[in-house]
């Protein structure tokens, strides 16, 4: 019995005989799960190198204000992650 799949532009029928084959396809394996924290690693460290480019653009009294709003971006995007990336990626 084939499966239908939709995608933009066009339908493809796949055969149930090639199910298993689409699903250990996707399987993340050591080698994906390092290159997802080894990229997070480095989004972070990047974010807080535009803190300090940012926090060298603006007055003394708004250096404050420019970091709490990286720590919130930090924080928020990392919860959200939390929620709904974290089931994205692993399954």
């Amino acid at each position: 019995m084939p499966i239908s799949i939709m995608s933009n532009d066009t339908t493809t029928n796949v055969s149930t005989a090639s199910v298993p084959y689409i699903i250990s396809a996707f399987k993340l394996t050591q080698e994906d799960s390092s290159w997802i924290v080894s990229n997070a690693f480095m989004i972070f460290t990047m974010q807080t190198g535009f803190g300090m480019l940012e926090s060298g653009c603006v007055s003394l009294k708004n250096e404050v204000n420019i970091m709490m709003k990286n720590v919130v971006d930090i924080v928020l995007g990392g919860f959200t992650y939390w929620i709904f990336g974290f089931r994205m990626s692993f399954g």
